[in-house]
């Protein structure tokens, strides 16, 4: 466009009364209110099938449980008063004595060596045996 087709429709649009302006206008706004009520209905309708589908989510289990039948076990009952009798007495075993046997060959004294506190004293005691036997 030209500078000059510009400044005729300039000057048509200042020459007009409005009239058709009106009735455009009033079109154009009734369109823009059926477009808002249509979209408070869909929303509303979001909503609500939201809301559904968490009322569902509690109200249906997600995985339903398999319910086994289960026995009880029988658990058998103990007696009122139960009779123990008392133990038998074991008879205790009575070992003889070992007695030393003495050996007949002629051995050397007997050497006892005692230990003192101090380590540089050894008390050596020879005991002979013939002797001790003769006072018996």
């Amino acid at each position: 466009m030209n500078d000059q087709e510009l400044d005729d429709v300039l000057a048509v649009l200042r020459s007009d009364d409005g009239s058709h302006l009106g009735s455009v206008s009033g079109r154009v706004l009734g369109q823009i209110e059926a477009q808002g009520r249509r979209r408070v209905m869909e929303w509303s309708a979001i909503a609500a099938a939201a809301a559904l589908v968490a009322v569902g989510l509690f109200l249906i289990p997600l995985r339903p449980e398999a319910r086994l039948a289960v026995e009880s076990p029988v658990v058998p009952q103990a007696p009122a008063f139960a009779y123990v009798s008392p133990p038998r007495a074991v008879p205790a075993i009575r070992r003889r004595p070992v007695l030393a046997t003495v050996s007949s060959r002629k051995a050397g004294p007997l050497e006892v060596r005692m230990q003192t506190d101090d380590p540089d004293v050894l008390i050596i005691w020879l005991v002979d045996g013939e002797e001790e036997r003769g006072n018996q």
